[in-house]
């Protein structure tokens, strides 16, 4: 457990930066988007929202972090490649792992 926790700790130090999670956000979003069938429209009285206009009248801690974590341009690079789905024969040693793991607890509890 401790070494899972660490390792989880790494991970968030390291790899999870404001870059990295609006790569994510851009690549789901456009992943999304895709999926859409109708065309969006600006509905009448809507009001365009900037950082600008969102980090007006705060102050301190909270104007600092909308500024640290406010994006200038959007990411220069495609969105990731998604991985191929599963074929049948991963997908069924996927499913007797599980099943094995589940087994094993049960027999586990048993005990």
């Amino acid at each position: 457990a401790r070494e899972i926790g660490g390792n989880a700790s790494r991970f968030v130090q390291e790899e999870l930066t404001m870059d990295n999670v609006y790569d994510y956000m851009f690549h789901l979003l456009s992943e999304y988007a895709r999926l859409l069938r109708y065309r969006p429209t600006v509905p009448d009285g809507a009001v365009e929202v900037t950082v600008r206009s969102m980090a007006r009248g705060r102050r301190g801690l909270e104007r600092e972090f909308m500024a640290g974590t406010a994006v200038n341009v959007s990411g220069s690079a495609e969105p990731c490649e998604l991985p191929l789905p599963f074929g049948s024969e991963e997908l069924e040693t996927l499913r007797r792992r599980k099943a094995d793991a589940a087994r094993r607890v049960e027999t586990w509890e048993e005990r």
